[in-house]
């Protein structure tokens, strides 16, 4: 019985770290501490690239630029790309789900690293 409890102790812990991810309270907060308004870059680390080989590397992408911004929305962060300074016409949009966070750095610049 003992061994059970410490069995089923020991599941429900390591779920609930399961659970466990970055949210968009994370990143407002810690914005607002910052007193951030604009990001120089925003970098997203951990990137998996794969080749014709069928070998992988990890990269990261970096984003730059007043055609650029990042929205926090429900589920995601957004990085939304404009054609010009004006951003009144969308030319793409990369959407990172929260869950797929493990960490991010935040000062002038936003550094996202995704979990494996």
């Amino acid at each position: 019985m003992k061994k059970l409890f410490i069995l089923l102790l020991l599941s429900g812990v390591i779920s609930m770290a399961g659970f466990a991810q970055v949210t968009k309270t994370d990143f407002e907060t810690t914005k607002t501490k910052m007193g951030v308004t604009k990001f120089n870059s925003v970098y997203v680390n951990n990137n998996k690239t794969f080749y014709t080989d069928g070998t992988y590397n990890y990269t990261y992408s970096k984003y730059t630029g007043d055609q650029t911004t990042v929205e926090f929305t429900a589920t995601s962060v957004n990085l939304v790309y404009y054609t010009d300074n004006t951003k009144a016409t969308i030319s793409g949009i990369t959407v990172v789900p929260y869950s797929s966070i493990t960490t991010f750095v935040m000062s002038a610049d936003l550094s996202i690293t995704l979990k494996d």
